[in-house]
């Protein structure tokens, strides 16, 4: 028999063979939790794991015992895996805090894991908050505390969704990355939800807004640098050219004031214009047009 991980307990089991035996992994503390160990020794492999969450490896601990039996479990020891950040999140992390955007991790690692990836990563505040602070957690407060902290560990779907209504309660435009099927309330919950494209599950991009051919951090700081430059051109757009036929306007029904003040008629003895319709739609279209096209393909890095 079998049972599968589930964030709401942090282990899996396998139990094989003619005798029954199963075999853990999970959470660390969730593992030495449920195994039968001294306080002493339990101490001692708790400060091991968190010296190697400290150095920003995530950390596993496996057990064994008899039987479908969940506690009272020998506990075989912990197992490190190293999982660097991809070279680029560094500098895309520094660009998208410099313009303003702020960046939350959340993930299900232990807290000190958690805090050790945020911080070579770039991440300028790494206040953590763990999953079972959050179940304490009334809304109102969730709603206070997500101001002081940047870092999320060992959080489930629900913590997630969780924390976007709390952000957005506040104000926020949310947008959430996620990959797998436990980040599917919250993507669906977000103002902007973006999906892996290459690791993400058919569930996360179905319900995403935006997906990521390319599973790459970089992209959504140029996407939002993209977007930021379009939106700034076509207000640049729009008060050049509000600007310039606001002065045409002002030319034309001048003159006509002037001209009638002074009675000046052609010999058709119709009202002189300073301005006719075909000028008019000439000065639109050459003369305002080309700087109006320059301002509306404008590069705005930033």
């Amino acid at each position: 028999s079998e049972r599968a991980f589930d964030s709401a307990w942090s282990f899996s089991r396998a139990t094989v063979g003619p005798d029954g035996v199963s075999y853990f992994k999970g959470a660390p503390e969730v593992m030495l939790d449920r195994a039968a160990l001294a306080d002493a020794a339990r101490a001692d492999w708790t400060r091991r794991a968190e010296a190697q969450a400290a150095r920003g490896y995530r950390v596993l601990g496996l057990a064994r015992g008899a039987g479908d039996r969940e506690d009272g479990l020998h506990f075989l020891g912990l197992v490190m895996l190293w999982d660097p950040p991809r070279p680029e999140v560094a500098a895309a992390m520094a660009s998208a805090q410099d313009a303003g955007i702020r960046v939350v991790m959340i993930t299900g690692d232990h807290p000190t894991t958690a805090r050790a990836a945020a911080e070579r990563v770039g991440l300028r505040r790494t206040t953590v908050l763990a999953g079972g602070e959050l179940d304490a957690m009334s809304a109102a407060e969730l709603q206070r505390r997500v101001h002081d902290a940047d870092v999320f560990a060992r959080v489930s779907p629900d913590h997630k969704l969780r924390i976007v209504e709390a952000l957005q309660a506040e104000g926020e435009i949310v947008a959430v990355t996620g990959d797998g099927v436990n980040d599917a309330p919250a993507l669906k919950r977000a103002d902007v939800g973006i999906a892996m494209g290459q690791r993400g599950s058919d569930v996360a991009r179905e319900v995403a807004d935006l997906v990521l051919t390319d599973d790459n951090f970089a992209s959504i700081v140029a996407a939002v640098e993209e977007g930021r430059s379009i939106y700034e051109n076509l207000q640049k757009f729009i008060r050049y050219t509000f600007s310039t036929n606001v002065a045409l306007l002002l030319l034309l029904v001048c003159g006509m004031a002037v001209f009638y003040a002074y009675g000046l008629r052609d010999a058709a003895g119709m009202l002189v214009l300073p301005l006719t319709a075909q000028p008019h739609l000439w000065i639109n279209f050459v003369g305002d047009g080309p700087p109006a096209l320059a301002l509306a393909l404008a590069r705005n890095p930033g």
